[in-house]
């Protein structure tokens, strides 16, 4: 049976790996600067080989110990109380499930069965590609002390991507209280230049959300480069870098571009890909 929320919330993946629960620890930190309500959710699901069971097999006490493992990792950010579903199913179709009217869903850039070869599991990459809302996938120094002093970094690409990315980073911004940098990056190193069209491009989208976030310092530059490349090297000094899932003109449908896939991949920060 499909699952949905009642109402907005801030949604993370958790299967008790390191990196879900530092997703889960950053989802109630982003629930309780936004005052928004937490749901965490952990999915069964059976290998293709075996036979699906109820999830009666798993016993109250061991479901218990999950509901309280959950709990007490949200509770360690300070975070709100999280509604807790344990569920079966796939991963990915559980998590689009519940992004369906989400504010946002955050998992770890890595699961339980990750590979430590891997640069991004495949949950995560495939619910950045096809969830409903804002992904928000966890990796690089999200755990240092003064992660939190480090601006935002939004990547400006079009008019209309552009103002959905940067709406997304001011809100984050006004609810960590830092600063938003809008970086616009369209020609390659030493082959071109940033034009006047650039310039006025960026400035439109930074016109757009200025006066509704007048507490946020916001700054604006275009940059000479490849956009994946500026905006991994930028990663370094962010506590976030928000894309959107294509750039101006690509699919509006699933899957990613090929900038949100660099980052998902190679960014140092976490990453929000936004549709």
């Amino acid at each position: 049976m499909q699952q949905t929320l009642a109402g907005p919330a801030v949604v993370a993946g958790f299967d008790g790996s390191f990196e879900s629960r530092w997703a889960l620890r950053w989802a109630a930190s982003e629930a309780r600067r936004r005052n928004l309500p937490l749901h965490a959710v952990h999915v069964v699901q059976w290998p293709t080989s075996v036979l699906p069971m109820p999830l009666d097999w798993l016993s109250g006490d061991l479901q218990e110990l999950l509901r309280k493992d959950m709990e007490d990792t949200a509770a360690a950010n300070d975070g709100p109380a999280p509604e807790v579903s344990i569920v079966e199913g796939s991963v990915v179709g559980r998590l689009c499930e519940l992004s369906q009217g989400a504010a946002m869903l955050v998992v770890g850039a890595h699961g339980e069965a990750g590979l430590s070869g891997q640069l991004i599991g495949s949950v995560a990459f495939s619910a950045a590609a096809n969830a409903s809302c804002p992904v928000v996938v966890i990796r690089g120094h999200y755990e240092l002390p003064d992660a939190s002093k480090l601006p935002i970094v939004a990547g400006i690409d079009g008019v209309e991507n552009g103002a959905r990315v940067l709406e997304f980073a001011l809100a984050a911004g006004a609810a960590r209280q830092c600063a938003v940098l809008a970086v616009r990056a369209c020609a390659p190193a030493g082959q071109s230049h940033i034009g006047d069209d650039d310039h006025r491009m960026l400035e439109q989208v930074v016109a757009i959300h200025r006066a509704t976030y007048p507490s946020v310092e916001m700054w604006a530059q275009a940059d000479e480069g490849a956009p994946s490349e500026v905006l991994i090297a930028l990663s370094k000094s962010a506590q976030l870098v928000v894309a959107g899932a294509h750039g101006e003109g690509g699919s509006g449908g699933p899957l990613l571009g090929a900038v949100s896939q660099q980052l998902l991949q190679h960014a140092s920060c976490p990453v929000a890909i936004v549709r």
